[in-house]
Order: C-alpha cells, then structure tokens, then sequence
C-alpha cells in the first residue's frame, strides 16, 4: 500500500495549480510553517555554520520526488493547533483564490481525501477533515491533508501527542478550584490610566491615519466614529488585566508564569497575520485582534487560567502586548513617552 506521503499529496494538488512552477508553488505550501516554526538550519548537523533554509529548485523537486521532506521541517507542523491554523488561512487568503483553478478546487481535495483514506489515515484526523467537509471548510481540508502528508513523511513510526490527564483526582480538583474562584466581572474606569498609554497612544495614531484627523488625547475620541471601537478595546485590555491580576494575587499568589505563557500563545498565534502588509494600522489592528479572538489556547493554559479566556481576554492580551512593544500597529506609532 502507498503511503501518503507530502509527493503523493503534491501529485494530486498540482492537478488544480494554475501554474505549474514547482519551486514557488511548494514554497507557498511551507510558508506558514517556516514563519511560525522557522528559521530552519540549512544543515541540522551543523548548525553554527549560521545558513537558514531555503526551499530552493533543488530542495522543491527532492521533496515532491526521491526524498520525504526534511524531518525537523515535517515534524515543526505537528501537534501544533497554531500551525494548523496558519496553513488553513494561507490556502483561504491566498493558495485557493490565486493559485487554483476554482473549477477544480472541489474535485481536487476530495481526490486528496479518497487517496489519504486509501493510504490509511488515522481515525482522529479523518473525523477533522469529515467534520471540515460537512461544514464546507475546503481550506482546513486542505491544511489537514497537507499536515496529515508531513506526519507521514516524518517517520513511519509517529509519535503521538502526549496524552490529556483523564484521572477522576485531578478532574475532581480542577472542578473544585473553579467553583471556589468565579471569574470576576470587569470594570473598566472612566479615566484613562498612564498604565494604559502605550496601548492607548497606539490606537489614537491608528484612528488618525484612518480618518486624518486629530486624535491627541483619549477625550478627543468621544463623539466620534471611533467612541464605540475605542471602548471596546479598552474593555478588552481590562478583561485580560483582571485575570491576570486576579489569579496572581488571589488563586496563585506571585505567580505570573501561567499568564506569561498565555501572552506567548497569543503572540505566537498572531504572528503570521500581525507580520501582513496593511495600508493602514486600523486595518491591522482591526484583523490582528479578530483572528486574535478566534484562535485556540492551549488545553493546559486555559486550565491555568481557570477556563477564564475568553475572545475578549484574548484580544486584550494583544493590547498588553502592544504596551510592552512587543506589537505595534503603526510603522511609526506614538508611543506614550
């Protein structure tokens, strides 16, 4: 029996490609991964040599022909919920409607489907990818064919995600810290607080640009187009400070270990889309903290967090991240000093 290997997955695809180049178009396929995952070394046995990855002709025609694709490269796409993410948008935003032929793209997937359950596919990533077709999601059937194709090529003997803890004890422990901590309700004050400013400074630049008016204080935004949006956000940013606040200070004193890593998450997550060209940074703002919203935390964050994060939490993560500069939404955004 073939394996379903990333060639076999390629062979398929290239059936509905407009072009046919090989080396740009399976660049395309790997771009989420080495964004999120990369930079690669361009030679794993000697990584002090200082050379990154490149998916070059010699490297496209390798993989997609005589060799699986490189181990560390197939086995970064794994078990990752980012990765996944990141590729079904890739195929949504840009493979799909530039690259396909739309009159194939359909019959093309379901060829890809046919071909992975005649290979033999696990049964945990089949339900995924029948669940994505009876929701009409192509673009995750593609991601989750394309991953699924990286998993084989890895090694025939895959590791398997580390499994969840299913023992009654902790289950029962989990319940009662939730019942004994009810998640606060936010309260956002009226005046803007200097802790706030970088973030704050940040989205008036980004309303300026959008509306070329003057927007030099938070005051100056009342009564304009941008009253309602700037609430929001500052709801936001609330929401994420008070569960940061409220699990340090009361569930698990001094301990910002758990929020930490839910910043991470989050900045990992938004990368790819954050990194985009926009004309104008309400645009980034406005789609960063959207995709911010949506994207999945991990199990064992969420659980550190008390089952707390919800779109709102998520998003105000980014706005903390913004007053820690580790995110900007303007080029040369003020910046609060």
């Amino acid at each position: 029996m073939d394996r379903f290997e990333f060639k076999v997955f390629y062979l398929i695809y290239q059936e509905a490609l407009k072009d046919k180049e090989l080396t740009s178009s399976v660049k395309k396929l790997f771009n989420p991964i080495f964004q999120i995952k990369g930079p690669f070394p361009n030679n794993p046995k000697n990584k002090d040599e200082g050379l990154d990855l490149e998916i070059d002709t010699r490297r496209a025609s390798e993989w997609t022909g005589e060799r699986t694709v490189r181990r560390d490269v197939a086995l970064a796409a794994q078990d990752d919920e980012y990765v996944v993410e990141d590729v079904a948008y890739n195929f949504e935003k840009e493979l799909i409607p530039n690259d396909l032929i739309s009159a194939k793209v359909e019959a093309t997937i379901t060829k890809l489907f046919d071909k992975a359950i005649e290979c033999g596919i696990d049964d945990d990533v089949r339900i995924d990818i029948e669940n994505a077709r009876d929701e009409d999601n192509i673009p995750l059937m593609y991601a989750l064919l394309f991953i699924w194709s990286l998993y084989v090529d890895s090694t025939s003997n895959r590791k398997k995600p580390m499994p969840k803890p299913t023992s009654e004890a902790l289950s029962k422990f989990e319940e009662e810290i939730r019942k004994k901590y009810k998640k606060p309700k936010t309260i956002v004050p009226d005046v803007v607080d200097n802790e706030e400013m970088n973030y704050v400074n940040e989205l008036l630049g980004a309303y300026e640009e959008a509306s070329e008016n003057s927007y030099d204080e938070p005051d100056d935004v009342k009564g304009s187009e941008y009253e309602g949006h700037f609430r929001q956000q500052r709801k936001n940013y609330y929401q994420a400070e008070l569960i940061h606040r409220e699990i340090r200070d009361v569930v698990r004193k001094d301990e910002d270990e758990g929020f930490d890593t839910l910043k991470e998450e989050i900045e990992d997550g938004i990368y790819t889309v954050s990194h985009r060209h926009y004309d104008l940074g309400l645009d980034k703002a406005d789609a960063v903290l959207d995709y911010a919203g949506s994207m999945p935390i991990s199990q064992n964050t969420g659980d550190n967090m008390l089952g707390w994060v919800g779109p709102g939490e998520k998003r105000g993560v980014c706005h903390i991240l913004v007053n820690e500069k580790r995110l900007k939404w303007l080029e040369d955004g003020k910046d609060g000093e």
